[in-house]
């Protein structure tokens, strides 16, 4: 993960996709932008591309992983 990357953040059904961009990167940590609110979350790099147990898409993703960009 570097500064620049484009985040998916996959709530559910209920509600749409958002993307972000990574506008900080401290060791594990991410400062992620979303477009939609303006907000920037806080995450662990550990918690992008992380599948669930029943194989639900809903958590945060890369550009890339999301998409199936190779």
């Amino acid at each position: 993960m570097k500064k620049g990357d484009i985040i998916i953040a996959n709530y559910g059904a209920m509600f749409p996709i958002e993307e972000g961009k990574i506008i900080s990167v401290d060791g594990p940590i991410i400062d992620v932008l979303f477009h939609d609110g303006g907000a920037v979350e806080k995450m662990l790099t550990s918690d992008i591309n992380t599948k669930s147990v029943n194989g639900s898409p809903i958590g945060f993703w890369s550009e890339e992983a999301y998409y199936g960009i190779s």
